[in-house]
Protein backbone atom coordinates (compact mmCIF):
# COMPACT_ATOMS: atom_id res chain seq x y z
CA UNK A 1 0.00 0.00 0.00
CA UNK A 2 1.50 3.22 -1.15
CA UNK A 3 1.15 6.55 1.07
CA UNK A 4 -1.25 9.23 -0.62
CA UNK A 5 -0.36 11.88 -2.39
CA UNK A 6 -0.10 15.41 -1.03
CA UNK A 7 -1.72 17.91 -3.15
CA UNK A 8 0.32 20.88 -3.79
CA UNK A 9 -1.69 23.29 -2.72
CA UNK A 10 -0.48 26.92 -0.73
CA UNK A 11 -1.23 25.10 2.69
CA UNK A 12 0.11 21.48 2.02
CA UNK A 13 3.56 23.30 0.62
CA UNK A 14 4.70 24.82 3.93
CA UNK A 15 5.89 28.16 2.51
CA UNK A 16 7.57 26.78 -0.45
CA UNK A 17 6.40 27.81 -4.22
CA UNK A 18 7.93 24.82 -5.95
CA UNK A 19 7.82 21.24 -4.13
CA UNK A 20 11.50 20.17 -3.43
CA UNK A 21 10.85 16.97 -4.91
CA UNK A 22 9.35 17.88 -8.09
CA UNK A 23 13.03 19.11 -9.94
CA UNK A 24 11.21 19.46 -13.22
CA UNK A 25 8.92 22.13 -11.88
CA UNK A 26 11.66 23.82 -9.94
CA UNK A 27 12.94 24.14 -13.50
CA UNK A 28 10.19 25.12 -15.42
CA UNK A 29 9.75 28.13 -12.64
CA UNK A 30 13.53 29.47 -12.63
CA UNK A 31 13.19 29.50 -16.35
CA UNK A 32 9.35 31.57 -15.91
CA UNK A 33 11.24 33.63 -13.46
CA UNK A 34 14.41 34.52 -15.53
CA UNK A 35 12.20 34.82 -18.73
CA UNK A 36 9.82 37.32 -16.59
CA UNK A 37 13.16 39.44 -15.17
CA UNK A 38 15.39 39.60 -18.95
CA UNK A 39 12.26 40.63 -20.95
CA UNK A 40 11.16 43.24 -18.84
CA UNK A 41 15.02 44.44 -18.72
CA UNK A 42 14.99 44.58 -22.11
CA UNK A 43 11.56 46.68 -21.90
CA UNK A 44 13.46 49.02 -19.52
CA UNK A 45 16.43 49.23 -21.64
CA UNK A 46 14.59 50.13 -24.49
CA UNK A 47 12.24 52.44 -23.32
CA UNK A 48 14.84 54.52 -21.29
CA UNK A 49 15.02 58.22 -22.22
CA UNK A 50 12.38 57.61 -25.07
CA UNK A 51 9.21 59.91 -25.56
CA UNK A 52 5.97 57.77 -26.00
CA UNK A 53 5.09 59.01 -29.24
CA UNK A 54 8.96 58.26 -30.38
CA UNK A 55 8.73 55.16 -29.01
CA UNK A 56 5.51 54.01 -31.32
CA UNK A 57 7.07 55.98 -34.17
CA UNK A 58 10.08 54.00 -34.19
CA UNK A 59 9.41 50.20 -35.95
CA UNK A 60 11.53 48.32 -34.83
CA UNK A 61 11.84 49.14 -31.08
CA UNK A 62 8.48 49.12 -30.63
CA UNK A 63 8.46 45.43 -32.45
CA UNK A 64 10.98 44.32 -29.92
CA UNK A 65 9.86 46.11 -27.15
CA UNK A 66 6.02 44.56 -27.74
CA UNK A 67 8.12 40.83 -28.20
CA UNK A 68 9.54 41.51 -24.88
CA UNK A 69 6.17 42.40 -23.25
CA UNK A 70 4.94 38.74 -25.17
CA UNK A 71 7.38 37.17 -23.34
CA UNK A 72 6.31 38.15 -19.89
CA UNK A 73 2.63 38.00 -20.48
CA UNK A 74 3.35 33.80 -21.71
CA UNK A 75 5.75 33.87 -18.39
CA UNK A 76 2.98 35.21 -15.94
CA UNK A 77 0.09 32.88 -17.48
CA UNK A 78 2.32 30.04 -17.09
CA UNK A 79 3.85 30.52 -13.56
CA UNK A 80 1.92 28.23 -11.26
CA UNK A 81 -0.36 29.73 -8.70
CA UNK A 82 1.43 29.08 -5.73
CA UNK A 83 4.93 31.19 -7.13
CA UNK A 84 2.30 33.84 -7.96
CA UNK A 85 0.93 33.48 -4.21
CA UNK A 86 4.43 33.95 -2.60
CA UNK A 87 5.17 36.80 -5.16
CA UNK A 88 2.14 38.73 -4.41
CA UNK A 89 3.89 42.29 -4.80
CA UNK A 90 4.22 41.11 -8.54
CA UNK A 91 0.98 42.55 -10.51
CA UNK A 92 0.62 39.49 -12.25
CA UNK A 93 -3.32 39.70 -13.08
CA UNK A 94 -2.00 43.54 -14.92
CA UNK A 95 0.51 42.17 -16.98
CA UNK A 96 -1.80 38.82 -18.10
CA UNK A 97 -4.39 41.92 -19.51
CA UNK A 98 -1.86 43.14 -21.73
CA UNK A 99 -2.34 40.33 -23.89
CA UNK A 100 -5.97 42.59 -24.87
CA UNK A 101 -4.00 45.85 -25.32
CA UNK A 102 -0.81 44.72 -27.48
CA UNK A 103 -1.98 45.74 -30.57
CA UNK A 104 -1.77 49.04 -29.70
CA UNK A 105 -4.88 49.81 -32.28
CA UNK A 106 -5.86 53.25 -30.41
CA UNK A 107 -4.49 55.85 -28.19
CA UNK A 108 -6.19 54.25 -25.21
CA UNK A 109 -4.38 50.69 -25.95
CA UNK A 110 -1.07 52.93 -26.53
CA UNK A 111 -1.58 54.46 -23.45
CA UNK A 112 -2.15 51.12 -21.42
CA UNK A 113 1.01 49.66 -22.98
CA UNK A 114 3.15 53.23 -22.28
CA UNK A 115 1.89 52.74 -18.72
CA UNK A 116 2.55 49.57 -18.88
CA UNK A 117 6.32 50.19 -20.34
CA UNK A 118 7.18 52.98 -17.76
CA UNK A 119 5.53 51.97 -14.56
CA UNK A 120 4.12 48.19 -14.50
CA UNK A 121 7.28 46.60 -15.81
CA UNK A 122 10.16 48.90 -13.57
CA UNK A 123 7.80 47.57 -10.85
CA UNK A 124 7.89 44.15 -11.74
CA UNK A 125 11.71 44.01 -11.94
CA UNK A 126 12.08 45.56 -8.45
CA UNK A 127 9.61 43.20 -7.27
CA UNK A 128 11.72 40.35 -8.89
CA UNK A 129 15.10 41.62 -7.78
CA UNK A 130 13.71 41.84 -4.10
CA UNK A 131 12.00 37.91 -4.21
CA UNK A 132 15.54 36.75 -5.51
CA UNK A 133 17.08 38.48 -2.36
CA UNK A 134 14.61 36.74 -0.60
CA UNK A 135 13.73 33.54 -2.38
CA UNK A 136 16.89 32.19 -3.90
CA UNK A 137 15.83 29.11 -4.02
CA UNK A 138 12.83 29.71 -6.68
CA UNK A 139 15.35 31.52 -9.35
CA UNK A 140 18.12 28.65 -8.97
CA UNK A 141 18.37 26.11 -11.49
CA UNK A 142 20.29 23.56 -9.40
Amino acid sequence: MTAPQQKHTPAALQGQAVPPEDFGRKLWVAGLLGNLHDSGFAVDTCVAGQERDALFAAYLTRQQVLQCLKVMINSAEDMPYAVKAAMPAIAWDALIDLRHRLAGRNAEERDALWAAMTVLVPATLRALNRYRKQQPGLFAFV
